[in-house]
């Protein structure tokens, strides 16, 4: 079920990925896809959030390294973003992890049928992530007169 689930999720960010140049929409449409699929597969997220450890070894290991594909995905991402911490692997790796910090324990709070859709959840998201708490939700500020 894990591997399943899993391997989905790679799939539909492949594709997704592929559509998509723009940096901020290409994190944008990741988003929603992360969102979509944990906002109608609860059971299997949670599983695979607290119960991977308990797999056989190698069958943890392949596991793993499929996660691992997803978290290169968005920090490949970010980079793009922010291609400065390109020279700071380690800030790069602590984003994308509060990224996946954020979206990852949804499912302990967000109700799909609520009156927030999954779309929306996730545009939030990127919003917040992008462009930090204070400026969420504003327009951009007009560029400065000289």
């Amino acid at each position: 079920m894990l591997m399943s689930h899993v391997d989905s999720l790679l799939m539909k960010c492949r594709q997704t990925l592929y559509g998509y140049q723009d940096p901020e929409e290409r994190f944008r449409q990741l988003t929603r896809l992360f969102l979509d699929v944990y906002s109608v597969s609860r059971d299997q997220h949670v599983a695979l959030l607290t119960c991977a450890e308990f797999l056989a070894p190698e069958t943890h290991k392949v596991l793993v390294a499929k996660q691992r594909e997803l978290i290169a995905y968005v920090r490949d991402i970010l980079l793009q973003l922010r291609p400065d911490l390109a020279k700071d692997s380690m800030m790069a790796h602590v984003d994308t992890m509060l990224f996946f910090g954020m979206i990852n324990w949804t499912y302990t709070w967000y109700h799909a049928d609520g009156t927030v859709t999954p779309s929306e959840l996730a545009d939030r998201t990127v919003d917040l992530f992008v462009n930090g708490y204070a400026h969420a939700g504003q327009s951009p500020a007009p560029p400065a007169r000289d």
